[in-house]
This record gives C-alpha cells, sequence and structure tokens, in this order.
C-alpha cells in the first residue's frame, strides 16, 4: 500500500510547527476580522476590591498586541479583556503564578514537549515560564508583564477552535458549523475555576492527543521496522523468524507486551493481532495476511499526519449535545451516544468516491416508513431514461411510476415494497444537500468490508434498531406497530416531538473509550488536501 501522505515531506520541524498551530495556533489568520468596539473600562475594580494589586499599563497591552498580534480580532479580544478588568493582572498575584497559570501551562506545555524541536516557539516564553513554575519567581516587571500577556495571548488562540493551522473547515470539505466561542469569556471562567477542571475540547481530542505523544516518541527513536514477510498469511501455531518479527514490531508500537520473547504464534500474539486488525478497521481473524502487513508497515511519520490531521478536525467539533447520532464515514458505521454512552452503533453504506457524503450536521426529524423514493433527475438522467429506451417495461417491473415532468425531465418515484432502494424506513433530517440515512435491500453490502456504494445517502444495515431507539417512550410505537409500519403498502411519516442532533464526519484516526487507537483509508482524499495545508515545506 503507498502510503497516504507519501507526496507530503515530514520532519520535526514540521510536527512542532503544527502541534502549536493545534494547540497554542498560530500567530496569523487569513481571515481577519474588523478591532471590535472596545468595551467599558471596568472602573469599579478599586485597590480595596481587586483580586490583585498586580496591574498592567494600557500602553504596555497596547505594544504587545502591535508586535506579537497579527489577527485583529484577537488583538482586539485581548485589549478589551484586560480593560473589561481595569488592567489587572490574570495570571499573577503578590505570591506569583496562580494555580490557574500553572494549570493552563501544564496543558499547554503537553504540546511542545510532543517534540523536543524547538522551532517555531517562543524559547525566551517557555523558558521563563518553565522557570517560575519550578518555582523561582525573580523576574522584573517588564517580564512578567511580558509573560503574562503572552499567557493571555496563548489562552485566546487554544481555546479558539478556528485556530485551524492555515486552513478553512470548508476547504477541507467541512460544512459543520463551529463551536461559538468567546475567548475572554472562557478565560474568565478558567480564572475563577478549580485547577485541573478545564478541558475546553471533547475528550475523542484529548484521547488522540496522548496516543500523539507516544507516537512522536516512537519517531524520535527511528520508528518501527518494515516487515519484509513472503509467506502469504500466518496464524497461531507457527513458530519462526517471522513470528519474532511480527512480535518484536507490535512490541515497538505497544501493542504487545516486552516481555512477551516466544518465537511461537501463541494465543496472546494471536489476540494482539485481533485487536491490530480491529484498530485497522479489518476483520478481526488472528491470522496476519497482506492487508495487516500493509497497514503494519505505513511509516510512524504517516500516522504522525494522520493523527495531526484528525486532531484538527476535532477542534472543529462543537458536540455540546447529551444524545447525538454520528456517523463516521471512512469508518463506514454510525453510533447512537446518550450521556457519552453508546445506545446503537451499525454498519453503514456511504457514497461512491464520485458521490461523496458530505460532511455537515443537522436534525433529524422525521421517521418515514414504507418510504415512496423520489428519484433525483441525475439518477432519472443518467440511469433511469438510458435503462427505459432498452426495455420498456423497467418502470413496471420496477415497480416505479411517472408523477409529473420538471425542466424536460419525468419526475420518477418508487413505489414502497420490498424492492425499494431506501429499503422500509428513511430518516430525514432536511438539509441542502439533501442526504437522510435509510434502510437498503442490498443487505449483502453489509458483509464487505468497503462500504462505499451509494449516491451519497447513508444506508444503514439496522433501520430497525434506529427506529425503535428513537421512538422509546412514544405512544402507539412498540416493536409490532413499527414492524407493521415498514411493511405497508402505504406511507407513514412520524415527526419526532424532539429532534435529534445528527453529525456525519469524517474522522480517519481516534481512539476509542477503551482506548483503542484506529486508521481508516482515506476514501474520498479529504486527509490530502488537508496535508497540503498543514504540512508545508
Amino acid at each position: 500500500m503507498q502510503p497516504f501522505l507519501s507526496a507530503i515531506k515530514l520532519n520535526r520541524s514540521n510536527i512542532t510547527i503544527l502541534f502549536l498551530s493545534l494547540f497554542l495556533a498560530a500567530c496569523t489568520d487569513k481571515r481577519p476580522a474588523p478591532l471590535k468596539p472596545m468595551v467599558q473600562k471596568d472602573t469599579t475594580i478599586t485597590p480595596a476590591n481587586a483580586s490583585t494589586l498586580l496591574t498592567l499599563d494600557s500602553l504596555a497591552v497596547q505594544r504587545f498586541v502591535d508586535s506579537m498580534v497579527k489577527d485583529s480580532t484577537v488583538a482586539a479580544g485581548i485589549i478589551n479583556f484586560y480593560n473589561s478588568r481595569n488592567y489587572q493582572y490574570a495570571w499573577f498575584n503578590e505570591e506569583g503564578l496562580t494555580e490557574q497559570a500553572e494549570a493552563f501551562w501544564t496543558q499547554s506545555r503537553i504540546y511542545a514537549q510532543s517534540n523536543p524541536d524547538s522551532n517555531g516557539r517562543d524559547d525566551l516564553f517557555h523558558a521563563a515560564m518553565d522557570s517560575l513554575v519550578n518555582g523561582d519567581t525573580a523576574t522584573s516587571s517588564n517580564e512578567m508583564g511580558h509573560i503574562e500577556l503572552s499567557l493571555t495571548y496563548d489562552f485566546f488562540r487554544y481555546i479558539d477552535p478556528s485556530s485551524s493551522g492555515n486552513i478553512d473547515p470548508e476547504t477541507a470539505k467541512w460544512y459543520i458549523p463551529a463551536k461559538k466561542v468567546d475567548p475572554a469569556t472562557a478565560l474568565d471562567s478558567f480564572l475563577t475555576g478549580r485547577k485541573g477542571n478545564w478541558r475546553p475540547l471533547g475528550q475523542a481530542f484529548y484521547r488522540l492527543r496522548n496516543k500523539l505523544q507516544s507516537y512522536s516518541a516512537l519517531l524520535k527513536a527511528g520508528g518501527w521496522p518494515v516487515l519484509d514477510i513472503k509467506e502469504k498469511s500466518l496464524k497461531k501455531g507457527i513458530k519462526g523468524a517471522d513470528i519474532e518479527k511480527i512480535r518484536k514490531r507490535l512490541q515497538f508500537s505497544g501493542d504487545l507486551s516486552p516481555a512477551d520473547t516466544s518465537t511461537v504464534f501463541d494465543i496472546a500474539l494471536e489476540q494482539a493481532i485481533k485487536r491490530m486488525q480491529k484498530s485497522f478497521g479489518l476483520a478481526p481473524s488472528g491470522v496476519v495476511d497482506h492487508q495487516l502487513l500493509e497497514e503494519l508497515n505505513v511509516p510512524v511519520e504517516e500516522r504522525i499526519k494522520q493523527m495531526l490531521i484528525n486532531l484538527q478536525r476535532m477542534k472543529w467539533m462543537p458536540i455540546e449535545d447529551t444524545e447525538y447520532i454520528l456517523a463516521n464515514i471512512p469508518e463506514y458505521r454510525l453510533q447512537v451516544f446518550q450521556h457519552d454512552s453508546i445506545q446503537l452503533a451499525m454498519r453503514i453504506v456511504v457514497g461512491r468516491a464520485a458521490n461523496h457524503t458530505v460532511i455537515f450536521s443537522d436534525r433529524l426529524k422525521y421517521i418515514v416508513f414504507s418510504p415512496y423514493w423520489n428519484i433525483p433527475s441525475s439518477i432519472v438522467r443518467n440511469e433511469i431514461l438510458p435503462a427505459i429506451k432498452k426495455d420498456k417495461s423497467y418502470l413496471a417491473r420496477h415497480h416505479m411510476e411517472i408523477t409529473g415532468h420538471s425542466n424536460g425531465l419525468p419526475l420518477i418515484r418508487q413505489k414502497p415494497g420490498s424492492d425499494n432502494a431506501l429499503g422500509k424506513v428513511k430518516f430525514l433530517f432536511p438539509n441542502r444537500f439533501n442526504i437522510y440515512f435509510h434502510d437498503t435491500p442490498a443487505r449483502h453490502l453489509f458483509d464487505k468490508h468497503q462500504r462505499a456504494f451509494s449516491h451519497g445517502c447513508i444506508r444503514l444495515q439496522n433501520p430497525f434498531g434506529l427506529a425503535k431507539l428513537l421512538l422509546t417512550g412514544v405512544p402507539g410505537w412498540n416493536d409490532k406497530e413499527i414492524l407493521q409500519a415498514m411493511n405497508r403498502s402505504r406511507e407513514t411519516w412520524v415527526t419526532l416531538e424532539k429532534p435529534v442532533p445528527v453529525y456525519i464526519v469524517y474522522f480517519t484516526s481516534w481512539v476509542d473509550k477503551e482506548g483503542l487507537l484506529h486508521f481508516a483509508k482515506d476514501i474520498y482524499g479529504h486527509d490530502r488536501v488537508m496535508a497540503t495545508h498543514l504540512f508545508k515545506g
């Protein structure tokens, strides 16, 4: 298998710079906004009621943003933040650094430590902060002022999900609106909160970030060895040098205990192989075949790129809902979450390469049992009409009917029934992309490893299960009634009293709640597009 980003050069400098753009963000923004009006100075703050007597000179704040901050929106935000607190220090008090300053520094420092290369960061600021955190509080007022403002600047960039590593979400075909964040409000909340309770990004972000740190250590150590194995398959019971190579590869990446030195393909190795196959979305056969070897031989540099790309996507995720549906396109999987617990999971079929399923979010409002399929004009033009020319009975044989005409094309729909292309139920979340979930009569497709076959909509392996879950507690909808509605000859619409958020996403790397790191194929090439923006040089 050719590495999915082999055309993009990666070195330690690239990684460090991207870490800083993801976590401390880049200093520039190609979409600067005009300065916002200054907020009123809070003159009610006096030495008698101030949280600290340490104050900044307003001119010093202005000089800092003029020299350091290129994004006018961030510059205005910093000025407004200090103006609103009458220029009190936020990160220092009379005793030195606050607990909140140390907590934030611990978070941000993790990212810089993921690679020892120092290119692209303010070494003097980092050294000064490390010194302060270690107990050396001897610093001049000018140095303290610079550290204070640098911490605020870092916080503003860290908390902002639009910090995008020089790439606009829509350039990456990402149409999920980012969570709206007011950095000043977030900073106020953080400063008054408890140390260590702060997690501005989703748990998925932190799980992947932690794995990325271990992979960065692997890169520093030289990466893992390439497996040169000629056998077509290796399975339990086999002995020899190839088994030793496999074992060392899994130990190097932390997927097998270093204490296991056997040269026999035993039960422990078989379980580790099954786990790795699950990691790559392969059937967990426990047999080492060419598919698994291809995945294991992807260089650590490429895996790091893949993880960095997906960390950026995770920064764009706005999920705050307690109940939602998440469909991950490259994983070919849909999950229903409730209070961070998976209530339902199933395989899905997504759009083929020529008919991408769009990355977006909306709210599921309707369930339609025994649906008509109103065939899109593109399918009528390119598939139905040519078929009718060859076979005049095509419409009748496929239970289709013409309901009118528009723009020179017949309006054709397929009647409810066992051969309806939408199956026995569809789930609508009205959107400009005309994408929805639906059943399918082509059940065999769910047995395939790669499932990109649709015209863009998402086909569900277990539509009954989703309908049942959505209608739990709704009067008149038990299992029997749902099955009856799915097998009628007429369409039945159900409007959900509380629409359910739907997120159709594109993650090619993530860590599940059990701690297993996953990688998926970049089936639409979206990773490649992001890589050209994130990895330059």
